[in-house]
């Protein structure tokens, strides 16, 4: 049993609080997210003595703790962990519980309760904390005996790693928290459920032959990679596959990653907004659609107008109630992506001659050449202010190929998305599409931090979602996290003002704001902060930026009336 010089010399002799805080260590959990409490602190006392080994990140907000924790999950393949104090904390929580719920990461939601025997009285801040999280969770627990709790830790653990990720919340009253109890032989862990994929499902054998049939005889096969595909970790075997069977692989912007975007074989991310336009040419003129882990949602097959009715689907996927969820499927296999693809690979292996070209391939080719010509102008325009597609393309020169990108969603993350390439397989691309809310970037970017060490984290937002939580540059200067955080500061709600000089005549209301200067904002945070109003001063801020050693914002003044990437089949207001 691990445990730091300051812990308590007979760990079967404590509270509930300190046994929650052992067993989150036995879990292997390096990071926990939140804010304190009153109710909370018979659990800090106990991370106390775990310290280092378990360290407790102090966030502004509740809903950014749990942001952070989503990044650490997303990144480090481990349960991210968040806490929260009863009543304004717990409803606090909620959007960044939500926003991993959407996205399929296993979080562990811990809040604190009323006492016991003062529920219902109309004790202050009193409320039905399982129902407000319910919705947003795999499940919701109020643990009312002290004796119980390494039970329910482990079920919660279990849950959230297991089957389709996503977070469990465990409610725990305050005199639960402060019961002493002999836990000697209960606090420990099932090792297997310590990060995700957990226990991982095999396909069934007669799906795997349905399936190389249909590919066998595909003459216009794509590789479609989701969500589930990098939660699967299962890139390397996407990669495997695609260059045996010589097959495009398109992804959504979640499954950014499966394959690095300048590959060959790469198209790039697919839908109605921040998607590449020859992506959406190989998957609606596939007459073979695998599909791994992806939900078939409104932003990836643009308004569910993207998959021809012609094609057949074969769907990997480990939630079988997401197989012909939307579409109809052939052949279905519900298993673990990375296990499916494996299975594939060894039947296919002797079946097929490696990276064959063929006028599928030319046909994709040449709609990749017709998508970068289209985008070269955008890339590489020298206007002031600045287009949102030059600073994502500048960002992208002055970083390492491992950097892990960080793109906070709406306006901006409709450029990063297409505009972003991801030059190494696996997790770099960190974009929220669960909730798909504003304000996340910077919070995510600190969780990302603590999961990566010494990589560097970028990150990218626009103005007005860095104002939401603005607060958290001081929670990564007292962490000594040194990210860089960059600001598309276009002095407007950019999405919104778009949508209203689109389809309202441009009656501009409630979406600009007074010109700031985010570089000083982070100087009185004590963190590195600049100004850049031209393209050729955005690398070299960036460099500064990473050398400064501190936490830097680099403010960048971007063009308001540019457009962002939109299908143009998209027709709707919001």
């Amino acid at each position: 049993m691990l445990r730091s010089e300051n812990s308590p010399r007979n760990l079967a002799e404590q509270n509930g609080g300190r046994a929650v805080a052992q067993l989150l260590r036995e879990y292997k959990v390096e990071y926990v997210f939140g804010q304190p409490g009153g109710q909370t602190l018979p659990i800090y006392d106990g991370l106390y003595d775990l310290a280092p080994n378990t360290k407790h990140i102090m966030a502004h907000d509740e809903k950014c703790a749990a942001f952070m924790a989503d990044a650490y999950a997303r990144l480090s393949f481990k349960p991210g962990v968040c806490d929260a104090t009863v009543g304004p904390g717990t409803t606090n929580l909620l959007s960044g519980v939500a926003e991993a719920y959407g996205n399929s990461i296993p979080l562990i939601v811990i809040t604190s309760d009323v006492l016991t025997k003062q529920a219902g009285k109309g004790i202050s801040q009193e409320c039905d904390q399982l129902a407000v999280l319910r919705p947003f969770t795999k499940a919701s627990f109020k643990i009312d005996r002290t004796d119980r709790i390494p039970e329910y830790v482990r079920r919660g653990f279990n849950i959230a790693v297991n089957g389709r990720p996503g977070p469990v919340h465990l409610d725990f009253p305050q005199d639960v928290l402060q019961g002493a109890f002999d836990f000697l032989g209960d606090l420990y862990a099932e090792e297997d459920c310590t990060s995700y994929p957990g226990r991982r499902p095999a396909p069934e054998n007669s799906r795997i032959v349905d399936a190389v049939r249909l590919l066998l005889f595909s003459e216009r096969p794509v590789i479609l990679c989701g969500g589930g595909a990098m939660l699967s970790q299962a890139w390397q075997e996407v990669i495997e596959l695609a260059e045996l069977l010589g097959t495009p692989v398109a992804t959504t912007i979640t499954g950014k990653g499966a394959i690095p975007e300048n590959h060959p074989l790469s198209v790039g991310p697919i839908g109605r907004q921040g998607y590449r336009e020859c992506a959406d040419v190989a998957v609606e003129e596939s007459d073979v659609l695998l599909t791994i882990g992806c939900k078939f949602a409104q932003i990836a097959t643009d308004n569910w107008t993207l998959i021809n009715p012609k094609t057949k689907i074969i769907h990997i996927d480990i939630d079988p109630s997401e197989i012909g969820r939307v579409y109809r499927t052939i052949v279905s296999i519900v298993s673990d992506a990375k296990l499916a693809l494996k299975a594939l690979i060894d039947a296919l292996r002797s079946k097929v001659s490696k990276g064959a070209t063929s006028e599928w391939l030319k046909r994709v080719s040449k709609a990749k050449k017709e998508w970068l010509d289209a985008a070269t102008p955008l890339v590489n325009s020298e206007a002031v202010p600045i287009r949102p597609e030059r600073l994502v393309k500048e960002i992208r020169s002055a970083v390492p190929d491992d950097a892990i990108f960080v793109s906070d969603t709406s306006f901006t993350g409709a450029f990063t998305a297409s505009y972003y390439d991801v030059l190494k397989s696996g997790r770099t691309f960190y974009e929220q599409r669960g909730m798909a809310g504003i304000g996340g970037g910077l919070p995510a970017a600190i969780g990302a931090k603590c999961a990566v060490g010494d990589k560097l984290v970028i990150g990218l937002g626009g103005d007005g979602s860095f104002a939401y939580h603005v607060s958290e540059l001081e929670t990564a200067r007292r962490h000594a996290l040194p990210l860089v955080y960059l600001v598309s500061n276009n002095g407007s709600l950019g999405w919104i003002r778009y949508l209203q000089e689109k389809n309202y005549s441009k009656r501009l209301i409630s979406t600009m704001f007074m010109d700031m200067n985010f570089g000083k904002i982070a100087e009185a945070y004590n963190c590195f902060g600049r100004v850049v109003e031209r393209p050729s001063e955005i690398g070299s801020a960036i460099n500064e930026g990473i050398k400064s050693g501190i936490p830097a914002v680099i403010d960048v003044k971007t063009e308001p009336s540019a457009v962002p990437p939109i299908s143009r089949k998209t027709t709707y207001a919001a």
